[in-house]
């Protein structure tokens, strides 16, 4: 099982390193936000939870299905292999605009921009017996994955803050490897029923979607209070 370690250094000297300049550090410099165990107990924590979860059903869903839906679509294998692999090709550019947005829009304005592009991507794929709907699925694919790898780390920071970033986010992840496990359960209820299942698997990824971005826009709306505590002054 991948597993990826988030080292956050605050101060160059935590590197052994000094400041740009080297203007001595001031001890005692504020770090911003809660810690672990006040996270957890936030309702801006359990919302941003269920969106990460139900944005990752979707995402998941579409990369566990997407190989017997296209053929159901009557795609040769070929065509299905080459739609694949560019909707994975977008998906990694997806993540570079998707940070670009956040910083340039703000987290509502590409909540609402994620949102929008999800709903292409299904409404393309249900239509992807026309080979250009196959074509625009794997572009707004590219933003809509990206949602579910990108918007964790960023909510958990503007939400709670630098402090204990590192075992914050560690915690946040494991619910996204969570909403992977969780997938094929969901899918499962559709797929049996062949094309008609599918095509109904996909109508509610539709409400999955709108559903996260309520709930991402809920847990930013509900936001704690912000706590500025002072770091250890070093003796």
């Amino acid at each position: 099982m991948p597993i990826v370690f988030f080292v956050v250094r605050f101060e160059p000297s935590m590197m052994g390193q000094e400041p740009l300049g080297g203007v001595p550090e001031v001890s005692g410099q504020p770090v911003s936000g809660l810690g672990f165990s006040e996270m957890v107990k936030t309702p801006a924590f359990i919302i941003m939870i269920l969106s990460i979860l139900l944005g990752g059903i979707m995402v998941n869903g579409l990369l566990v299905n997407f190989a017997p839906y296209i053929a159901f679509m009557g795609y040769t294998p070929q065509q299905g292999s080459m739609i694949l692999s560019f909707s994975l090709l977008f998906m990694t550019l997806g993540k570079l605009v998707l940070g670009r947005l956040y910083d340039k829009l703000g987290v509502q304005a590409t909540f609402l921009v994620v949102l929008v592009s999800s709903i292409l991507c299904l409404f393309s794929l249900i239509m992807a017996r026309n080979f250009a709907f196959g074509i625009l699925y794997t572009i707004m694919f590219g933003l809509a994955s990206s949602n579910a790898l990108v918007t964790p780390a960023i909510l958990t920071a503007k939400l709670f803050g630098q402090k204990e970033f590192s075992r914050k986010y560690g915690f946040v992840a494991t619910f996204v490897a969570l909403s992977a496990a969780i997938t094929p359960v969901y899918t499962g209820f559709f797929t049996k029923s062949g094309e008609s299942g599918y095509t109904l698997m996909l109508y509610t990824f539709m409400a999955l979607s709108v559903a996260t971005y309520i709930t991402m826009w809920l847990s930013v709306k509900v936001k704690p209070v912000e706590h500025i505590s002072l770091a250890e002054i070093d003796s």
